[in-house]
């Protein structure tokens, strides 16, 4: 067939593949938020800002996206390191994976409730 050869299989790289899976935690996060958001109580607000209950959906949101965007980012990315360095592609790759996204996810939350003002 002629042009058939137009569709090489292109080997994305690790940045575009990492930021692919925060990319993909951030949609998934805020989507989650905004239902946590519909079906339970947030975080207060003052009582001098307008649309309080929209700026409570905003803080729920951003907390789930940059929780989902970070352990996204983390699993794809020690994913394909594992994958480049080893030079295969097994369930090792994405055990060792599921281990450093929960670590890190573990990291967050520890640092959230024994140092609250840390960023």
């Amino acid at each position: 067939m002629e042009g058939s050869n137009l569709r090489v299989p292109v080997d994305d790289g690790l940045i575009l593949k990492t930021s692919k899976g925060a990319g993909t935690g951030l949609t998934a996060g805020s989507v989650w938020g905004l239902l946590v958001s519909m079906l339970h109580d947030g975080p207060k607000v003052g009582s001098n800002v307008k649309y309080p209950e929209l700026v409570r959906t905003g803080k729920v949101c951003r907390s789930y996206a940059g929780t989902l965007a970070i352990l996204g980012a983390t699993y794809v990315g020690v994913e394909q390191s594992l994958e480049r360095v080893r030079g295969k592609k097994d369930i090792i790759n994405g055990a060792v994976a599921g281990f450093a996204a929960g670590a890190t996810m573990g990291f967050r939350e520890f640092k959230i409730v024994n140092f609250p003002g840390i960023p």
